[in-house]
């Protein structure tokens, strides 16, 4: 047995790679790389490696298991310190679903990031009794349906609560994400049957901006073919791998999906990583050419409900 104590890091990508590989063509299992310290354990006993992720101590085998460690391993690799960032007013967040109907579906769960503080949110929810749920939805979360159905969770209405007091908690003006409106109807659909619009009411969208800024742009998005691009719009993978950051983990997460975003935010701002692990990435001089003027897509929250 093999203890490697590491952090993920340009020199050790290789070598967490190929253990992950040899691990998911041997025992198919789904490997989550989050970024952060990480012990990885190789026991190879009849061609098989048993792969074990431990932060802190705590064993994160259950990718449901967000922890205070995790969360305040996001919080130490935040490397922005500029005073505009401290400026911000702005949260990034992430919601998982049972599908793509606001009205039909729910949300699981909710993850945030304050930009001006690296403060972090993170919670989840059982979906209503006459909430549909969709397989394959669940297939991209990670979730099962009686995880999802769990009694002993809390609502949706108790998680958005919690969602709105952690925005007006740090007086945020701005909400920004990765095709945002998907998220905001789902969260003002909630709000909606408690009568509460408590929502910021401006909004970032970062699939916006990289569709106007980035693909348009071919010596920053060289690769990318747009005719086969839903509406000419870029996943948020496709985004993520010009800068040359390493794609969303499987299954989704809501606050790995915001910190990716914020992440993608801050580049696009300030052409300046927000977490140190990601420093190792240098940002592409047209890139930093760009001066994305963030005022230009500004919207009301209202302008995304449906």
């Amino acid at each position: 047995m093999e203890d490697i104590k590491t952090n993920l890091s340009k020199e050790n990508i290789d070598k967490i790679r190929g253990i992950i590989s040899k691990s998911i063509s041997t025992k198919k299992e789904n490997i989550t790389l989050v970024g952060v310290k990480l012990v990885f354990i190789d026991e190879e006993k009849n061609n098989k490696i048993k792969l074990q992720k431990v932060i802190s101590g705590v064993d994160l085998n259950n990718y449901q298991d967000i922890t205070k460690d995790y969360i305040n391993t996001i919080k130490n690799n935040w490397c922005i310190t500029m005073q505009d960032i401290k400026k911000e007013k702005t949260v990034v967040f992430d919601c998982e679903t049972t599908g793509l109907s606001p009205t039909k579906n729910s949300i699981v769960s909710i993850g945030a990031i304050d930009v001006a503080t690296g403060d972090t949110f993170y919670e989840e929810c059982k979906v209503p009794d006459d909430s549909e749920v969709n397989p394959q939805a669940l297939a991209v979360n990670g979730f099962t349906e009686s995880q999802v159905r769990d009694k002993s969770k809390q609502t949706d209405e108790e998680a958005y609560k919690k969602f709105i007091n952690f925005c007006k908690e740090h007086k945020t003006v701005f909400v920004a994400g990765y095709n945002v409106g998907f998220d905001l109807n789902f969260l003002n659909s909630i709000g909606s049957k408690i009568n509460d619009n408590s929502l910021p009411k401006k909004s970032y969208d970062l699939m916006e901006v990289a569709m106007n800024e980035l693909i348009k742009n071919d010596s920053i998005f060289p690769l990318v073919e747009k005719e086969k691009i839903p509406g000419k719009y870029p996943k948020l993978d496709e985004t993520l791998g010009y800068y040359g950051i390493p794609s969303e983990p499987k299954p989704h997460n809501g606050l790995n999906g915001a910190k990716l975003e914020c992440e993608v935010y801050v580049l696009m701002k300030y052409t300046k990583h927000y977490f140190k692990e990601y420093e190792v990435v240098p940002v592409a001089p047209a890139i930093k050419e760009l001066n994305i003027d963030f005022e230009n897509y500004v919207h009301d929250t209202s302008s995304f409900l449906k």
